[in-house]
């Protein structure tokens, strides 16, 4: 029909397509009455969700920060209540609603890690060997920090940080992104231990003295550590990590925490903020503020994460300091703890090997049989490894790395990326005196600065994020 006949009919025109859609709907009645309930009556489809790993958390609300309610069996089916971002509301039979993730894999960028180091190998059950509890407050007290200082800095590392609807105000106030599912595979890039030199494998009879030979034989567990160049990154559990970094913790914080509620809670939702964007979130993480001078920033491993007063005030904007707890996130997202320990595992081994209990290990922990001194022993010997990692820096291929990532969370959840290269020019106008020596480990600022510009180039970044300078001045004006 052309356009001037339709004009010239119109109530022709109406009565066909009338007497169509009469015609068309007779046609779905049938159909409908033929095959059953109408579609638009069938009970939507319920979705389920089948838990993948023995001991996978349940978390209390859609952000590990607040807690783990529950441990699930390997195999367990539970139902699909709601949705908010990777996460997943879930419910099942004598199982209390709670919050798990789903696949979080990520494009992140830069060269991906093999999976044994990103995947927590988190259990239900935690077998003799894997985990001491009260290690944490032991090793605190052998160097030095007091019950009293114990017990108070046991409070605040155990505080809850916020609560969600808290977290949601922020997103929300800030205009922040929450974490979004993405379920692209990373990069083809081969895995970093892939691209690394083949070391030589040590067995019981090769490389080691007689006693430690015998030693060697008397443990599987030993003997595994020495031959395989990744046994620390692949048999880290998270329970062992996280008493690691209590330990951590205890030595490093003890005395010296912030006693401000308020600014807590303000760095630990800036913190959780970055966590739904790392490549490891489903873990919780704690940030703490030092009340010391120096400017620096310090991750334990278990989420674990220092911020110094004095760093908070040489930021200008929430982007900055966001940049600044971002690097420490990668730190532990990026597993640098484990991976750092491949290259101390024969001096840990060395140590352990053919040790006894002594009488200090006995003032800590009272009497114990051979096997868990030993543990012990190995334990204090990852602490101090740890300790001198976390107050010292973590070599400058890993911190290369920790900005990169750092810079990315930041990004990907709304900051301007740019925070990042702000505070490093901070440092680099300095090197000044108040600066922590935790700094001299890292690369020069100068370097650091001239890679990410590199990349931001490289990958076409915008200044288009938000810095948030009005809401870190409230904030940070705390710190008086």
């Amino acid at each position: 029909m052309t356009q001037a006949s339709y004009a010239m009919n119109p109530m022709k025109t109406a009565f066909r397509w009338t007497a169509g859609a009469c015609v068309a709907l007779m046609l779905l009645v049938a159909l409908g009455g033929a095959q059953g309930t109408p579609d638009a009556a069938k009970p939507k489809e319920t979705k389920t969700y089948t838990v993948e790993t023995e001991g996978q958390p349940l978390f209390n609300k859609p952000t590990a920060s607040l807690g783990v309610s529950a441990r699930l069996s390997k195999g367990t089916e539970l139902t699909i209540i709601s949705t908010n971002g990777a996460w997943m509301q879930v419910q099942g039979a004598g199982t209390q609603a709670g919050w798990v993730q789903g696949p979080r894999r990520r494009r992140l960028g830069g060269t991906p890690v093999d999976d044994n180091y990103i995947k927590s190998k988190t259990t239900a059950e935690t077998s003799t060997g894997l985990v001491t509890k009260g290690f944490g407050k032991g090793y605190g007290k052998q160097h030095g920090v007091s019950d009293e200082e114990a017990a108070r800095t046991e409070q605040q590392l155990r505080s809850q940080p916020f609560e969600f609807e808290a977290f949601e105000k922020f997103l929300a106030a800030g205009k922040l992104n929450f974490s979004e599912a993405d379920t692209e595979p990373q990069p083809t890039t081969p895995a970093e231990t892939d691209t690394t030199p083949t070391k030589p494998k040590l067995g019981p009879s090769r490389g080691l003295p007689e006693s430690l030979r015998q030693g060697i034989s008397a443990s599987r567990v030993r003997m595994d550590m020495t031959r395989d160049p990744h046994y620390f990154a692949k048999n880290f559990s998270y329970e062992e990590e996280e008493e690691m970094g209590y330990a951590v913790a205890q030595r490093l914080a003890a005395g010296k925490i912030h006693d401000s509620v308020e600014l807590h809670e303000y760095v630990n939702l800036i913190g959780s903020t970055l966590v739904e964007h790392s490549d490891r979130s489903d873990i919780p993480y704690l940030f703490v503020v030092l009340n010391t001078p120096d400017i620096n920033a310090f991750a334990a491993p278990g989420g674990y994460i220092f911020i110094t007063t004095g760093c908070i005030a040489a930021c200008k904007n929430e982007a900055e300091m966001a940049a600044v707890l971002g690097h420490e996130v990668a730190h532990v997202a990026r597993r640098h703890a484990a991976r750092q320990l491949d290259d101390h595992r024969l001096k840990i081994a060395k140590s352990m090997l053919g040790a006894q209990m002594d009488k200090s290990l006995e003032e800590l922990y009272g009497p114990m049989d051979p096997n868990r001194a030993a543990l012990i022993k190995e334990l204090q010997s990852m602490a101090d490894v740890h300790y001198k990692a976390c107050t010292a820096g973590w070599g400058q291929k890993f911190e290369l790395e920790a900005d990169e990532f750092g810079v990315r969370y930041a990004k990907n959840a709304g900051w301007d990326y740019s925070g990042m290269l702000e505070f490093l020019k901070v440092l680099r106008a300095g090197e000044k005196p108040q600066v922590g020596k935790g700094w001299d480990s890292h690369p020069p600022a100068s370097e650091r600065i001239a890679t990410l510009e590199r990349l931001a180039k490289a990958e076409g970044w915008k200044h288009s994020g938000i810095f948030l300078a009005e809401r870190f001045g409230r904030f940070s004006a705390l710190l008086k």
